[in-house]
């Protein structure tokens, strides 16, 4: 389940609907069939993207439920009621500081900051899978999630243990939102990531309250307390609730990453067989690039506009849920606005983007630790 609220819209609408409205060029209108307001093309998702207070993302507005009694020790006083401010990631410099700090650029880099702490994780969860007697149908639907959690679990001190006590079953983070309450599709498409935030907002608040020791060895190291410790008690560099947005995003394009290319890497490797793979990265490399060589799919954001906004000549009101929507093959770097840029990094499918630094090191060890175990025959329980 992705936690991007577009790709779990697009999951109930044809792809031929997003084609059509894209090839309708730049516009701006209320689609009856979406029920949503849909801002198209780059120049204007380019304006609306430089108004982050006008267009605050749509998970500032998603309805939360209390949290259970049992929980309230643990965060109860951290919980925010709502997500604050725009919700959207921040762009000063502060915060690009931050992530260059915080999160590697590159499979290069991520190899560098991340493969010697997270190769356990995969040596354990594989080891596990592999095990099973019958492996061909749920090797990959079991072993992606699983893993990809336990080592993003690593990286930011988290666990989803409490955040899975912190929200109601449908929104879990392993299970789908399928009986969701909203009849706003926007609403619906942005619950699951509403509660990560809200449980993420509580774990910087709560961990701002005992600030990390840069000069303690032996304390975690994750980016939570990274941004923390860049931060320095000062809103001015770094906002409490900037913080919370800049890590429930990475988290969130980082699993959304994982969740589609792990499993592709591992059909390819189910149907040539783990004997195919040699032992060092090789192998590796040609099955994630040819993974990642795909068409690109359309990019969308949904917005809650807080005021009413004329855009392109049309004027949407206030309080209405809106979806912006970019064709990445038609973005030209020489001419795409900043702000929008940002936005894209944050987005599972980005060349150039969080999630996929995450997702292809993931794919790199996990192979890598299958071509080191004795070969299965092609079709033998790698993936489903």
């Amino acid at each position: 389940m992705p936690f991007d609220p577009f790709l779990q819209l697009s999951a109930s609408v044809p792809a031929e609907r997003w084609r059509a409205l894209l090839d309708a060029g730049g516009w701006v209108g209320f689609d009856d069939d979406l029920g949503l307001w849909v801002i198209v093309g780059a120049d204007a998702v380019g304006q609306a993207c430089c108004d982050p207070t006008t267009f605050a993302d749509i998970t500032t507005v998603v309805p939360v439920e209390p949290i259970a009694d049992f929980t309230a020790p643990l965060y109860g006083r951290y919980l925010p009621p709502s997500i604050a401010g725009s919700g959207v990631p921040p762009q000063h410099a502060g915060a690009q500081a931050a992530l260059r700090l915080v999160w590697p650029s590159g499979r290069a880099q991520a190899h560098t900051a991340w493969a010697r702490r997270l190769s356990p994780h995969v040596r354990r969860h594989v080891e596990q899978a592999m095990a099973r007697p019958e492996l061909a149908g749920p090797f990959a639907d079991d072993l992606g999630p699983r893993l990809t959690l336990a080592m993003l679990d690593d990286l930011f001190g988290l666990s989803t243990g409490h955040f899975a006590r912190l929200v109601p079953p449908r929104v879990a983070l392993l299970g789908p939102d399928s009986d969701a309450p909203d009849p706003r599709p926007a609403i619906r498409a942005a619950r699951s990531l509403a509660y990560l935030r809200r449980y993420i907002h509580a774990v910087v608040r709560r961990r701002a309250a005992e600030p990390p020791d840069p000069y303690n060895p032996g304390q975690p190291d994750n980016v939570i307390d990274d941004l923390l410790v860049v931060r320095n008690g000062r809103d001015d560099l770094l906002a409490l609730n900037e913080i919370a947005v800049l890590a429930s995003s990475l988290f969130s394009t980082a699993w959304d990453a994982a969740s589609w290319l792990l499993p592709a890497v591992l059909a390819a490797v189910h149907r040539g067989g783990s004997a195919g793979l040699d032992a060092d990265l090789d192998a590796s490399l040609r099955l994630v690039s040819d993974a990642l060589d795909r068409p690109a799919a359309p990019v969308g954001w949904l917005r809650h506009t807080t005021q009413a906004v004329l855009l392109e000549h049309t004027r949407l009101p206030a309080g209405a849920d809106v979806l912006l929507l970019v064709d990445p093959a038609d973005l030209d770097p020489a001419t795409i606005r900043p702000q929008l840029a940002h936005q894209l990094q944050f987005t599972a499918d980005a060349p150039d983007g969080f999630g996929r630094a995450f997702a292809v090191l993931v794919a790199d060890l996990v192979l890598t630790d299958i071509a080191r175990r004795p070969p299965r025959p092609a079709g033998a329980g790698v993936a489903g």
